[in-house]
């Protein structure tokens, strides 16, 4: 508990306390005394008023849902260094190319001290991008103003990828018929392999498929 005694110069009538806690509560006493000894006592009970927060959230993890959305987890700053009543927390997640801001009411965020995970908050983020790494970054806001933001990075788990683009046919002299495409747009983790599937028109009792690990496929004499 923070307190102490002080010694006022006689005939003062006022003395400034300094370093208490924002947004605390004070009991201050007050008494005079002489060479026959010291006064009754007088006491008052004041709150001190608030400040922006000085502490950021702790305990910053995630939990992927789906390839889109995860859940964030944070613990709230200690009592003494949100330095007022908590109204909500500021949430900002970036990629290389997009980034968020999400304002969630204090009162209002799913699931209080989660017992598997020992978060206070955890907040359910939807609509991201499968097989990409983010930055998230989080401040607690009071009445006063955003308090300091601390991070941490996920990324999202991998899903199917688009389909392949640009699917052309061309004659090759040297090696005969082939096949060329553009990798996936969205990708959406990594190209493991390629998978062809071509049979004659009018004849599908005949069906060939075959694997490739590269963006290109030549028929030839023995394939």
């Amino acid at each position: 508990e923070q307190g102490g005694l002080i010694n006022v110069t006689a005939g003062a009538t006022n003395h400034t306390l300094t370093d208490l806690d924002a947004f605390r509560l004070y009991e201050i006493q007050a008494y005079y005394g002489n060479t026959f000894g010291n006064g009754s006592i007088s006491n008052i009970t004041t709150q001190i008023q608030s400040a922006i927060p000085t502490e950021a959230p702790r305990n910053l993890t995630t939990s992927n849902e789906t390839p889109s959305s995860v859940i964030l987890m944070w613990v709230s700053p200690d009592v003494s260094g949100i330095n007022g009543k908590l109204l909500k927390y500021i949430i900002k997640i970036k990629n290389h190319s997009y980034e968020w801001n999400i304002t969630q009411q204090a009162n209002n965020i799913e699931g209080r001290r989660r017992r598997e995970t020992q978060a206070d908050y955890n907040v359910h983020v939807n609509h991201l991008t499968p097989y990409t790494q983010y930055n998230w970054n989080i401040a607690a806001v009071n009445d006063r103003g955003i308090g300091p933001f601390t991070g941490n990075t996920f990324t999202t788990d991998e899903d199917k990828p688009s389909s392949v683009e640009n699917l052309m046919f061309y004659s090759n002299d040297s090696y005969g018929p082939c096949l060329i495409w553009e990798e996936p747009s969205e990708p959406n983790g990594v190209i493991l392999k390629y998978t062809l599937t071509y049979y004659q028109v009018r004849n599908m009792k005949h069906t060939y498929t075959r694997t490739e690990q590269k963006n290109k496929y030549c028929w030839t004499g023995s394939n």
